[in-house]
Formats: structure tokens, C-alpha cells, sequence
């Protein structure tokens, strides 16, 4: 659910008389979903699963596998970084010399163009990984403040 989601237009959301702004006779006015969690006088439900959130951090680790990997596999070039490393210094010859091939072959074929695409790809893994930390390190934060909530 959205804050757009829980406006209606039927139900005011009751505020102080006393801020400021509020005796204008302004049209303006707060409108909230009286089923919005935690609005009642139950506790919302949790909102988030670490669990879950443990679950999503090891699939991503399953694909950092054929980013990191071999560079071939099968005879076949795998698309990991080290593919990239070993099988991406296309020339001329490989990729045509028809004007939209020579531009390629100027940008990823050249030793520099190769470095970029690498770095770039490398920067991605980086980001990649640090992104499957941050989840891990998210879910034992929720984890720790909740036994601290409860007095665990």
C-alpha cells in the first residue's frame, strides 16, 4: 500500500486545532486509510521477514557464481569477468568493417575499450557484493533490535 493508496477523500485524518496553519479555512487537509497499519490501537504487523531477507541474499549469491567464474565452460565463453578478460579483445577482422562494426571495434575491440568494459563489470560485481552484504547485515540489525525490543 501507497500513501496515494490509503487517501480517500470521505475520511479526515483528525489533527490538532493547535498547529499552526490550520485555522485558514484552507482546503487542505490530511486524508489516511483508517486500516493503514499501526494506525489502530493493535501493534502493526511486522514488516519485514529476515528470514526472508536471508533467503533473497543467498539466491543473489547463486548468480555471483557465473559472474566471478571460469571464462569457459563447454567450449563456450561463460560472460563472466574473466571472459571478459580473456576473449574481449575483438579486432576488425572478428567483428566486420562496416561502419557500425568499426565503431564497436573502436570502443570494446581496442585494449582501452576492453579495460572500460572490464572496470565497468568489475564495479558492478563490487556493487553486486556489497549489495548481499548490506542485505545480511540489514536482517542481523532487525534481528538484534528485536530481541532488544523484547528484552531477549
Amino acid at each position: 500500500m501507497t500513501s496515494r493508496d490509503a487517501m480517500r477523500a470521505d475520511e479526515a485524518l483528525p489533527l490538532d486545532p493547535r498547529w499552526p496553519g490550520l485555522d485558514d479555512d484552507s482546503e487542505t487537509t490530511f486524508l489516511v486509510d483508517p486500516k493503514w497499519p499501526g494506525l489502530g490501537s493493535q501493534p502493526a504487523d511486522k514488516f519485514f521477514e529476515t528470514n526472508v531477507m536471508r533467503a533473497v541474499a543467498t539466491d543473489l549469491e547463486l548468480y555471483l557464481g557465473s559472474m566471478t567464474g571460469g571464462a569457459n565452460a563447454e567450449g563456450y565463453t561463460t560472460g563472466s569477468i574473466n571472459s571478459i578478460r580473456e576473449n574481449c579483445n575483438l579486432t576488425e577482422a572478428q567483428l566486420g568493417r562496416w561502419d557500425a562494426a568499426s565503431a564497436l571495434t573502436q570502443s570494446v575491440g581496442s585494449p582501452g575499450g576492453k579495460k572500460q568494459f572490464e572496470e565497468a563489470y568489475g564495479e558492478f560485481i563490487a556493487a553486486y557484493e556489497a549489495a548481499i552484504r548490506a542485505i545480511r547485515e540489514h536482517a542481523k540489525v532487525l534481528d538484534e533490535t528485536e530481541r532488544a525490543n523484547e528484552g531477549r
